[in-house]
């Protein structure tokens, strides 16, 4: 509790010339000696440089950090707790803000830096109004907060006793940091010429240097409309998403891109993907009795052509699975790279429905449908939770222990079966 009232916890990156310690009780810390090592993220709290892990974080109920892409502080630290709300301080007037498509996000506030600011020669009357301003943002924002007691006079006082701090770090150095609040010297009044601690985009850390086989299992489409060629809409636009994503990635070298298909649907696989062995049965050879008839693979063929394959590719730690329409982000890859850099040897990621088209009626002469070229628009809309499993990344001898006998793609049970072997072999997943 003392620590909760008191403790004060930024995270950052590591860099060269910190000590890092793994505990309070850890006397000797690891020293960073070089840009190499420093790949990490930090926690300052009590005078210390630790490494950033869920006891670090929860010594203190906020942590402030300059890190602005969620999606990554989300998967390294946020299934550590029960819930995890971030609040960005954005100043749109200097351009400085973590992206809008974040803003949609149901456990992110923003706010605008000017929106709670008051004037310090008058802060005795303005602080009161600020807290009451940002209590009501947040009660709006996270509905998990409804139910939760808030000592609005107590987070009034605590303000001007942090005000009163504010005025002693004045002319402190701008290394300096007061251990209660975090208020670092030279915190107004210092110009330009220090770096600002307004949140901007900047590189969180540096994802890991495994090898990844994104494997998912394409087929062409009879028929096709000419703007998806030779696939229908949601296959245009995942595999396109799957090259920016490989593309974009800081390792790029890392990931490769393959599919297994039918036999005779070679038209379906793209020249930058590997083509793995075809299939050579399906639910039509197999269960010719079925109505209506389709052609669906058996997930164990799609796994058995990779493993016969991979002799033959570029080796790979790493093996993710999803559905043939998953659009992944352009981050895809370096975000799960963070998450196996957080020692997770199996995971899932749930997707977000979003709607076909722009508009909100398809019988509309202005309603259009997505294609490849709308990636960026399709980035920024906020699409609805989906509860089904569609994407897998787990560790290749996890990959190699599967043995989902003869189920086939497109229909229940597949991903809770797929999901719980998983579970069952993997020693750290979430």
């Amino acid at each position: 509790e003392e620590s909760i009232e008191t403790g004060y916890a930024f995270l950052r990156e590591a860099k060269p010339g910190d000590k890092v310690f793994k505990s309070n009780d850890d006397d000797d810390g690891e020293e960073i000696k070089d840009s190499d090592g420093a790949t990490f993220p930090v926690i300052l709290h009590d005078d210390k440089v630790k490494r950033a892990t869920a006891s670090t974080i929860n010594a203190t109920m906020v942590t402030k950090t300059h890190l602005v892409n969620v999606d990554e502080l989300e998967m390294a630290f946020g299934h550590k707790f029960g819930y995890s709300m971030y609040i960005a301080s954005n100043r749109e007037t200097k351009g400085l803000g973590i992206q809008n498509r974040y803003c949609k996000y149901p456990n992110v506030l923003c706010l605008d830096y000017d929106d709670f600011t008051y004037d310090s020669s008058d802060h005795e009357n303005d602080i009161e109004e600020v807290v009451l301003r940002v209590r009501e943002a947040m009660l709006n924002q996270f509905h998990v907060l409804q139910n939760v007691e808030m000592d609005t006079n107590r987070a009034i006082e605590r303000l001007k006793e942090m005000e009163k701090t504010t005025v002693i770090m004045e002319n402190r150095p701008f290394e300096v940091h007061e251990p209660r609040f975090g208020i670092h010297g030279g915190h107004r009044n210092r110009g330009d010429s220090i770096e600002s601690p307004v949140p901007r985009p900047h590189r969180s850390y540096q994802p890991s240097s495994v090898s990844f086989v994104h494997l998912t299992s394409l087929y062409s489409v009879k028929d096709c409309d000419a703007r998806f060629c030779p696939y229908g809409q949601d296959q245009s636009v995942a595999v396109t998403s799957m090259q920016r994503a490989r593309d974009k990635s800081k390792k790029a070298s890392s990931v490769t891109l393959a599919t297994s298909v039918l036999s005779g649907d070679g038209i379906a696989v793209p020249d930058d993907f590997v083509r793995l062995p075809d299939l050579n049965r399906s639910t039509t050879t197999e269960y010719p009795y079925l109505s209506p008839q389709k052609d669906l693979p058996f997930i164990n063929d799609v796994f058995s052509n990779l493993r016969l394959a991979s002799p033959d590719m570029k080796p790979y730690d790493y093996v993710v699975y999803t559905n043939a329409d998953i659009i992944v982000r352009e981050d895809f890859y370096d975000v799960i790279s963070v998450a196996i850099e957080q020692g997770y040897d199996a995971f899932t990621i749930n997707r977000q429905t979003i709607s076909k088209g722009v508009g909100d009626d398809e019988n509309s002469d202005t309603y259009r449908l997505y294609t490849a070229e709308d990636l960026d628009i399709i980035y920024k809309t906020s699409g609805d939770i989906h509860p089904g499993t569609d994407c897998f990344v787990m560790k290749r001898s996890i990959f190699d222990g599967l043995d989902m006998g003869n189920l086939f793609l497109g229909y229940p049970p597949f991903g809770k079966l797929m999901l719980a072997q998983i579970e069952h072999l993997a020693k750290s997943f979430t």
